[in-house]
């Protein structure tokens, strides 16, 4: 029963006290941090002469200082390694440039042509003379009995058409880029303290951001007698 000013129970049977917007790191938190309140504070007279005037307040303080408590409550919410002390990421990227020749073969006909030129010049002589049985000079005797000259010359020009298929070789250079891209991730305990000093730190650094608020900026707007 209120001594002095009206409880928040008395307040909250027909007055609804959140009913202004304040920045809150989680919307999906919010009616879990307005229950907790108005648990928290039930059977506390306020601290104002007028319900409006507390209401007042409220919004003033959560605007002013959820900002820097929404900090911690995100901070809580870090994903934490309780007994590692060394956590290093490595990336590295690599570009390797590089030429790769190769040889093509390209197939082409040529046409070849060769001359073949030859000649023939047959000379042919018969003579016959019973006497007498002295050299002469066929070219020049003239009294034989019988003489037979037979010349004969001959020319042959013969042209080869030949195909042949030549294979010519062509280089060709390609230029080539590589990128590699490598992260190694490094974590463990380096031995810099035990696994029991680094539960106690851990333990030392968790809060209860919610209490916090309550007593540290809220509570003010209660009576806080008895």
């Amino acid at each position: 029963m209120a001594h002095y000013t009206l409880t928040l129970h008395q307040i909250l049977t027909n007055v609804e006290i959140f009913d202004f917007d304040y920045p809150m790191f989680n919307v999906d938190y919010k009616p879990t941090f307005e229950n907790l309140f108005k648990d928290y504070f039930l059977t506390e007279e306020i601290a104002h002469e007028t319900i409006g005037l507390f209401k007042h307040r409220l919004k003033t303080i959560l605007n002013l200082k959820m900002p820097y408590y929404n900090k911690l409550y995100m901070s809580q919410e870090l994903e934490q390694r309780i007994l590692d002390n060394y956590d290093v990421t490595e990336i590295i990227n690599r570009v390797v440039n590089g030429d790769v020749t190769k040889e093509i073969n390209s197939d082409s006909d040529r046409a070849v042509i060769s001359n073949n030129n030859s000649s023939a010049s047959n000379n042919n002589k018969q003579l016959y003379k019973d006497a007498p049985k002295t050299k002469i000079d066929i070219d020049k005797f003239d009294v034989v009995t019988n003489l037979t000259k037979n010349e004969q010359s001959s020319l042959i020009e013969s042209t080869n058409n030949d195909s042949e298929k030549l294979s010519n070789i062509a280089k060709e250079t390609n230029e080539i880029n590589n990128i590699e891209n490598l992260t190694r991730t490094m974590t463990g305990n380096i031995g810099i303290q035990t696994d029991a000093d680094a539960i106690v730190k851990y333990w030392s650094s968790l809060r209860n951001v919610t209490l916090e608020i309550f007593e540290n900026e809220l509570s003010e707007l209660f009576m806080g007698v008895f």
